[in-house]
């Protein structure tokens, strides 16, 4: 399963001495509902409110999470459709400067998003209780 915590590397290219930024999605936590009937299930999950801590940044981040299950006896699939907008510098301390200002550290429109579709494949379904 998949979640609602996305987080961006961004590494420098080759620099010695340069410093990776980690962006971070402001949200706290998860809540989240899974539905299954037969040989169908779905996720659902959004992201609760943010903590006193997290206040502190002018960023929130909007999150969408949906998934779908099908369950065969040899061959399960899953298909998953994840985006997150908002985006604040999750290691500001290793940027004083940015600290002075910080909508600076705060990215409101960067968006990103995962789709995909993952494949189980069961060697032994007579085993499967």
């Amino acid at each position: 399963m998949h979640s609602l915590t996305n987080e961006l590397l961004n590494l420098p290219e080759n620099e010695t001495g340069s410093k990776s930024i980690f962006y971070q999605p402001n949200s706290r936590g998860n809540a989240g509902l899974t539905f299954q009937y037969g040989n169908v299930g779905a996720s659902l999950y959004w992201a609760g409110e943010l903590s006193e801590q997290n206040k502190i940044y002018d960023v929130k981040t909007n999150a969408e999470d949906y998934q779908l299950r099908l369950l065969g006896n040899r061959v399960s699939h899953k298909f998953y459709y994840q985006r997150y907008k908002g985006y604040y510098i999750g290691n500001m301390l290793d940027f004083p400067d940015v600290l002075l200002e910080s909508n600076r550290a705060c990215f409101r429109n960067s968006e990103h998003f995962t789709k995909g579709v993952g494949v189980i494949y069961n060697f032994s379904p007579e085993n499967t209780h």
